[in-house]
């Protein structure tokens, strides 16, 4: 017999299948595909962080948000979060989040994952990372599809202005937690 998490995993790989078609406008309904039930919001942000943008990548993967974000503890399923096709996830009270990275180019300044909440809704986050000043703006994209009822309810929560105020709260969030931030960095540097 397989263990839970792995039952929860091949669920959710076969979730993101159906929540690709769903994110790009489609439900099954029986054996019909239809559309009328997914509804989807986009949001584009650029905040500024006090890092170079190779060390500012950092921040926006599984461990990296560790140090800026409460509560976040990700479970690192495969990978380490800093490779395409890494899985994590963040296990939470009701369903729990799961993160594939898509994209993960330092020299770059290129991020992105897709989000899964199975069952509610499904995100794509895509994360432009540019030099700016002594530090570095990062453009952060969101196109959130809700699943069903409860997951269109979430996106019509999810205004242009509760994005904005959420990016703001990151950009407050990591200029707080820089001491912290510079310590982990610091230990990634005597490793390498």
């Amino acid at each position: 017999m397989l263990p839970k998490k792995v039952w929860r995993l091949i669920s959710t790989v076969l979730f993101a299948v159906t929540a690709s078609v769903m994110a790009n406008g489609a439900e099954f309904a029986g054996d019909e595909v239809t559309t009328k039930s997914v509804e989807q919001v986009e949001y584009t942000e650029t905040i500024f962080v006090n890092y170079e943008p190779k060390t500012a990548a950092k921040l926006f993967t599984g461990e990296g948000e560790a140090y800026w974000v409460p509560d976040w503890s990700p479970v690192f399923i495969k990978g380490d979060g800093f490779a395409k096709n890494d899985i994590f996830l963040l296990e939470g009270v009701i369903i729990d989040t799961i993160f594939v990275v898509n994209e993960y180019d330092e020299e770059k300044g290129r991020i992105a994952y897709t989000r899964i909440n199975e069952g509610l809704d499904v995100a794509t986050i895509n994360i432009d990372i540019k030099p700016k000043d002594s530090g570095s703006a990062v453009t952060v994209t969101y196109r959130v599809s809700g699943m069903g009822f409860f997951g269109n309810r979430k996106t019509d929560y999810l205004t242009a202005d509760v994005f904005k105020e959420g990016m703001r709260m990151w950009e407050s969030d990591i200029e707080r937690q820089e001491p912290t931030i510079n310590q982990w960095l610091e230990g990634d540097k005597s490793e390498s």
